[in-house]
């Protein structure tokens, strides 16, 4: 009867510290929503898209108008699914709007904490899994990816749902490894890097079988989810128009995304880029992930061996698959690194406990031990999350002190002194939300164009859009270059230099110049195409 009433006590204040710690997440991060970051150009992008969809029922939008509509069935090229679900979000806005999209965001943030609890739940307990929840949550990747409305966060949680569904399949290994399969093959339509999962569940399923999962029913389980979830990609995206697939996935993603798994040639580059984005996301406290890694290549736990599978397995993934080591797409792989240092920091709390058979006896140097390990895993906690320590966690405790709506709207402000109810723009994708009722083009169409008539130039290419208003703003800026740098986005998402600025100097003139502390230099260019064509190019 004790026993009962200490497990049920055990369990009432495991439910209450997991509420405690949802409240506050759920505070911290509703607080900091819109804070944090600054309203972006995919964000827009997928905003326009969804916007579109509510009212269209294809996932096409007007930022993605100017090449891609000159194709048969267009519209079959973009995820469907992400699509959907924004324009559930929006469905009773008057108006496009950023908010409803960020909640979204932040929902599957917490249906992915929930897989993270489940994974950890399952190879050590409670104790795991509450840990594992508050590293993620407070993680830097986590609040980016939770506060934005992309596609990133979504990936994620399908990918790691799978992982979750694929070691909790014990009492249904047939059904939940087929939902696990469905799972990937769903985050694949939401972004191809969700290909990565696949090899991740099936490592995981070798490895807990002892290499003989190709004789297991769960094998064909998880295959038989994947397969759905890929009929249901071909019947979305393929069958139709499988000519108009092809041509745009090359114009438009293909010089930028191609895997380097297909390069060779590249991987000790691609090697060397994963290493930079590692150490920039975490800074010194990569020291505290090789420390646990170390300690778990050390254990001979069915646990350890997991979670080693684990973050091998998606780290061999993301270096072979995801071309652009960018920040955001961290969050692919960055629950798993956390999962590891709770279970080390769990282990560590283990390693200091006295010995049961001391009893009562020994109190004063239980004590001791409780204190001495929780000041050590305290410490390292801190260490592990501190902002001093951590670049990116810095930035974020930065930019958070100023409302991002702030910035977006005073710069929105500006733009409107100066644009004519009846221009068409041509711009970043950033300020779109603000400016949605107008004819809206995404500069990057210029760099489409440019690939679907090939030989054209940058002139022929503003015609065929015929802009009144050209508005450069520090992002845009970054892709105005003559020359390119070595990462794929500078060699091939560029706009030339030279051509833009005697295409400025010649048929435009500047109406409009400031500065903004969030968005930098802003300029705004109305072009006069009345003007007798000049001979530029």
């Amino acid at each position: 009867m004790r026993s009962a009433t200490a497990c049920n006590g055990a369990t009432t204040k495991s439910r209450l510290g997991l509420l405690a710690l949802f409240v506050v997440m759920m505070a911290v991060h509703l607080w900091s929503l819109m804070r944090f970051p600054l309203p972006s150009e995919d964000e827009a992008w997928l905003g326009s898209r969804a916007w579109a969809f509510l009212h269209t029922g294809h996932p096409f939008g007007p930022l993605d108008a100017g090449v891609f509509d000159r194709f048969e069935g267009y519209w079959i090229f973009f995820p469907w699914l992400p699509s959907w679900l924004q324009s559930l979000s929006l469905h009773a806005c008057a108006v496009p709007a950023l908010l409803p999209l960020r909640l979204l965001s932040l929902g599957f943030g917490l249906v992915l904490l929930s897989a993270i609890y489940a994974i950890a739940h399952r190879l050590g307990g409670r104790r795991l899994g509450f840990l594992s929840v508050l590293l993620v949550s407070l993680s830097p990747a986590f609040l980016v990816a939770s506060h934005s409305a992309r596609l990133d966060i979504m990936t994620a949680t399908l990918g790691f749902l799978a992982v979750a569904l694929c070691l909790n399949s014990q009492s249904a290994p047939v059904l939940l490894n087929a939902l696990s399969g469905l799972c990937v093959g769903l985050a694949f339509e939401v972004h191809p890097y969700g290909a990565l999962y696949g090899p991740t569940v099936l490592s995981l399923l070798w490895m807990t079988s002892h290499g003989s999962c190709l004789h297991r029913r769960s094998v064909w389980g998880f295959a038989g989810g994947v397969v759905i979830g890929l009929i249901f990609y071909a019947v979305m995206h393929l069958v139709r128009y499988p000519h108009t697939y092809f041509t745009l996935a090359r114009i438009a993603f293909g010089p930028t995304h191609m895997p380097p798994i297909l390069h060779p040639g590249l991987l000790l580059k691609e090697i060397r880029e994963m290493s930079d984005m590692l150490i920039n996301l975490y800074g010194i406290p990569i020291l505290v992930v090789l420390w646990a890694v170390f300690h778990l290549l050390r254990s001979y736990s069915r646990s350890a061996k997991i979670l080693l599978t684990l973050i091998g397995s998606l780290i061999v993934g993301f270096t072979l698959l995801v071309r652009n080591k960018l920040l955001f797409y961290t969050i692919l792989l960055s629950p798993a690194i956390d999962l590891i240092v709770a279970a080390w920091l769990v282990g560590l709390v283990q390693q200091y406990a006295p010995s049961t058979s001391q009893g009562a006896k020994r109190r004063a140097q239980r004590i001791r031990h409780n204190l001495l390990r929780g000041a050590v895993c305290g410490g390292l906690i801190v260490l592990y999350l501190c902002p001093l320590t951590r670049p990116l966690s810095a930035w974020w405790i930065f930019a958070v002190q100023e409302d991002a709506r702030v910035s977006y709207q005073r710069v929105q402000q500006k733009l409107h002194a100066v644009i004519q109810p009846q221009d068409s723009i041509m711009a970043s994708q950033t300020f779109w939300f603000g400016l949605h009722e107008h004819s809206y083009y995404s500069w990057e169409q210029l760099v489409f164009y440019r690939r679907y008539a090939p030989g054209s130039t940058l002139n022929q290419a503003l015609q065929a859009f015929h802009p009144d208003l050209f508005i450069i703003d520090d992002h845009m800026r970054i892709f105005i270059s003559d020359s390119g740098g070595t990462h794929p986005y500078s060699l091939y998402l560029r706009l030339p230099q030279t051509e833009l600025e005697q295409f400025l100097a010649h048929r435009a003139q500047r109406i409009a110049v400031f500065d903004d502390p969030a968005y930098g230099a802003i300029s705004v260019w109305r072009i006069n195409w009345n003007r007798q064509q000049d001979k530029l190019i």
